[in-house]
């Protein structure tokens, strides 16, 4: 046997960016060669963008035949219902992508657009990769490597996240955000006032992408006042503010109103949405778990939700925050006009609380059997993996897994970028590249006698010789 070896802190930070490294090639080997069809949500995104981008103006009545039911019709002209965020930070990327090729929005293509494909690459696809690595590394401070990398990976791979990487929605780019500035702000030792603005930065520029997130950033808000002051948490909401008068100014420019564009749809409309938005339904509740799109499908979410339950039965407190955050969204979710907020494979609402739930997750996975565990994984995996392949709506009635191998019969798989270039070949040569991004996971992988505990800057590790 021979002695133990001294680790230094450098040797321990080449092993953590390693991990990362092969995460963030993993995620984007799977999910960023899929070239999905644009749904109603998606066109209403990339017409917004490409009416910037192409034509300066924010009317996109030249795109109407790609919109469907996620527009504004005001005054003679057509308008995205959606929040301003992501898709005005989007018109650098696109103009990028047209200037090298890439058809205009103009051409109304809904298969194979590698304009709008640009936009899901920055904004879903390398945001879910970034969100990976921050998951993890958020579950590192206080649970094992080992566990801490497994939950992030199921989580990223195991729900809604999965599919929704590909998508053109801003569900995981502010999940990436929202969770983000958590963990700058509930990092260990004395907050720094850099930290503190670049998560206020980051929370802010989620608000102005998707208004339910407010309720992230008062949550947080709250967080650091406590921690910190109302002097810290002032300097935290100014950003915030900043964000809300834009997107003010941005209803008044085009409705007169001070609103959102779906303040601005019609009356008829808009009465139903408020009705259903008042009152969580108690059958939703249950259905988001249990119904035919419920997280039965995706259990991790199930595990991590009993883990935060558990956590709080402790009287732990860690995981206050996270609770708060995923319960905020839970009752958003039940109080929509159906638990799932469209046809999309599952509650897509709660989408940016799935990354809160890694520290849970990382503590309730070892104590499940390990063929438990591998149900629980395996799965979401499946069930998320066939909604990513092939068209992800589900049709009202049908199930998850059933009805994306309906899917696959009705709509065939999505085309890739390999598919695309070569035809079915195509599918190979992407699983071919997925073999390789595994293979470096599992290079980097965290074997159980590597693992490093204490708080010291050296940490001697066991070896046989």
């Amino acid at each position: 046997m021979c002695p133990p070896l001294a680790v230094s802190r450098g040797t321990v930070r080449a092993v953590e960016r390693r991990l990362d490294l092969a995460l963030v090639v993993l995620l984007v080997a799977i999910v960023g060669p899929i070239v999905p069809w644009l749904t109603a949500h998606e066109s209403s995104r990339y017409a917004f963008t490409a009416a910037l981008t192409e034509q300066q103006r924010f009317e996109i009545d030249d795109y109407e035949p790609l919109l469907s039911r996620d527009l504004v019709r005001f005054d003679g002209h057509i308008y995205s219902d959606k929040a301003p965020g992501q898709p005005m930070l989007a018109v650098p990327v696109l103009a990028v992508a047209e200037a090298l090729g890439a058809d205009e929005a103009t051409d109304h293509r809904r298969e194979g657009n590698l304009g709008a494909w640009s936009i899901s690459l920055v904004f879903s696809v390398l945001a879910g990769a970034v969100l990976l690595v921050v998951m993890r590394r958020n579950a590192r401070r206080t649970e094992s490597r080992r566990w801490a990398a497994t939950a992030a990976i199921a989580l990223a791979f195991g729900t809604m996240l999965l599919p929704m990487s590909s998508a053109m929605y801003a569900h995981v780019f502010v999940a990436m955000l929202g969770f983000s500035a958590w963990h700058l702000l509930s990092s260990p030792g004395d907050l720094r006032r850099r930290t503190l603005v670049a998560a206020s930065l980051l929370s802010a520029i989620a608000v102005a992408s998707e208004y339910p997130m407010a309720g992230v950033a008062a949550i947080l808000t709250a967080y650091v006042l406590v921690r910190e002051g109302w002097r810290r948490a002032a300097l935290f909401v100014a950003p915030h503010v900043i964000a809300v008068c834009g997107v003010i100014a941005h209803s008044l420019h085009l409705y007169d109103r001070i609103g959102t564009g779906y303040s601005a749809k019609e009356s008829a409309i808009q009465d139903s949405l408020q009705d259903s938005r008042l009152f969580p339904k108690p059958s939703f509740m249950v259905r988001i778990f249990f119904a035919e799109k419920g997280y039965m499908f995706t259990p991790i979410v199930i595990v991590g939700v009993v883990g935060l339950i558990l956590n709080m039965r402790s009287k732990r407190r860690d995981l206050l925050v996270p609770a708060l955050v995923a319960l905020g969204f839970f009752l958003l979710q039940s109080s929509w006009s159906n638990p799932w907020g469209g046809e999309t494979a599952g509650p897509r609402y709660m989408i940016p609380a799935m990354p809160f739930l890694v520290v849970a997750v990382a503590r309730t996975l070892p104590s499940l059997v390990p063929s438990v565990r591998k149900v629980v994984i395996g799965l979401g995996m499946v069930s998320m993996g066939l909604a990513l392949i092939t068209m992800p709506m589900v049709l009202t009635g049908e199930t998850l897994i059933v009805g994306h191998l309906r899917n696959i019969e009705r709509f065939g798989l999505n085309p890739t970028l390999f598919t695309m270039a070569i035809g079915p070949l195509g599918w190979a040569v992407h699983l071919a590249v997925i073999a390789l991004a595994v293979a470096g996971v599992r290079r980097a992988w965290p074997a159980p006698d590597s693992e490093l505990g204490g708080s010291g800057t050296r940490t001697d590790l066991a070896t046989a010789g």
